[in-house]
């Protein structure tokens, strides 16, 4: 619902002033986003407030309704019940939405591409998808206002808050998509899907309310979510083959050929030479090596590498040790976390993808607060943090590590050693 306007009557505010009556003051909430990150009174006049007036300053509002949106899909079970859903004032939007495109287009593509090929398809084929649908659309704004709550810290709460805006419209719109898939783009239902997997990582922890959010819930959620993009993807592909053969890569560079303007191979050579000329591809190459640091940030992320990949194996070892009726469920979960840190390099997307590949009893565990369970899903956490440190979605591994090491170290303080370690590393900022 649109919000009402409380438009400020000049005759009235004359004649308050001349007898030293005092406006009545009401508290209101529905104010424009720049007076409620300033904690200041909004007259909420349109297109522009007294305040943002008199600043010179860019004014919008956004408004808040329930999400009662529901759907059976397995994405939209898993983002169903995000607190809120956001009409924004059209007027007022243009120049913030403006922004978000630019950030997404010349840097947020950038930062979550793998290489240069990456790089062209985030920024023309989900580009081209998001102009055509508004659930895209708002799903890759939203992703850019997360990026933006990290690049403008002054800032971090307004981009947040509209991040979470963004991303709870697009909620509602690819639920709307999924209830006729038959009749959507399903290239745009697994561009929003893959983009909801980013947001969903990234927001970890966060609500408007400010109420607590419990990290295992929101894991269940994930991992259903990452199911749903999965099926998604088979689903849009399933002519290659599907995923299971590794044909992802077959499907991205068919949308690249189909977005790209063949006349037009500036970009792409602009991108390849990059590649070629630093001395880690894509956008490791493209965005830190203008930073003279450089040398020592790959030292460390190496280090940080290789020890959480020791951590892991000596937890593996551990784990063999065990008599339980679930060690084989264990093993097999530090099975493929280890082989996921073995590809790690070169496929980061297999280290959050891990959750869908193990059992669903190993989830069951967790929930159940087994020691065993929370202990793997520790490592997971740290090296899910490990996988997104480069960028911006690093929120879904602290909060899980954060979380679950605070319960083990009441239950298991002989462990005290590798839980201070968990934390420790996901308060990296390299």
């Amino acid at each position: 619902m649109a919000s009402s306007s409380n438009t400020s009557n000049a005759s009235n505010v004359h004649t308050n002033t001349r007898t030293g009556q005092r406006r009545p003051h009401t508290k209101s909430s529905t104010g424009c986003t720049q007076c409620k990150d300033r904690r200041v009174k909004c007259d909420e006049v349109r297109p522009s407030c007294t305040r943002c007036s008199r600043r010179n300053a860019p004014c919008s509002y956004l408004s808040e309704v329930s999400n009662n949106t529901a759907n059976n899909s397995p994405i939209a079970s898993s983002v169903q019940s995000s607190p809120i859903t956001s009409e924004f004032d059209d007027e007022n939007t243009r120049a913030l939405e403006l922004k978000l495109m630019h950030q997404y287009l010349t840097s947020t593509s950038i930062v979550l591409a793998q290489d240069s090929t990456d790089i062209t398809f985030h920024s023309h084929v989900t580009f081209k998808h998001a102009l055509s649908n508004p659930f895209l659309l708002d799903a890759i704004l939203a992703t850019a206002a997360i990026h933006l709550s990290t690049v403008e810290p002054d800032k971090t709460q307004f981009w947040i808050r509209t991040a979470l805006q963004y991303h709870n419209r697009a909620i509602t719109g690819l639920n709307d998509a999924l209830k006729d898939p038959s009749s959507s783009d399903s290239d745009a239902l697994s561009l929003s899907s893959m983009c909801m997997v980013t947001n969903c990582l990234s927001l970890s922890g966060k609500r408007l309310g400010g109420e607590e959010v419990d990290a295992v819930t929101e894991l269940i959620g994930t991992r259903k979510l990452l199911g749903g993009v999965i099926l998604c993807l088979n689903q849009t592909i399933i002519g290659a083959g599907g995923l299971r053969n590794g044909t992802f890569e077959i499907w991205r560079d068919q949308q690249l050929s189909n977005s790209l303007n063949p006349n037009d191979t500036v970009s792409k050579n602009f991108l390849t030479h990059l590649d070629s000329t630093n001395p880690v591809p894509g956008h490791l190459g493209v965005y830190f090596s203008q930073f003279s640091n450089f040398a020592e940030y790959q030292v460390k992320n190496d280090e940080f590498y290789h020890t959480t990949l020791r951590r892991i194996k000596e937890m593996s070892t551990y784990v063999e040790s065990l008599t339980s009726e679930y060690k084989e469920d264990y093993q097999n979960s530090c099975t493929l976390l280890l082989a996921a840190m073995d590809i790690f390099k070169s496929n980061r997307g297999i280290i959050i993808a891990w959750p869908t590949l193990i059992n669903e009893f190993m989830v069951t565990l967790l929930q159940t607060g087994d020691n065993i369970a929370s202990l793997i899903f520790i490592h997971y956490g740290v090296a899910l943090y490990l996988s997104t440190l480069h960028c911006f979605s690093k929120g879904a591994g602290k909060h899980l590590v954060e979380t679950l090491s605070m319960a083990l170290e009441v239950k298991c303080p002989e462990w005290i050693e590798v839980l201070n370690w968990a934390r420790a590393s996901v308060l990296r900022d390299m």
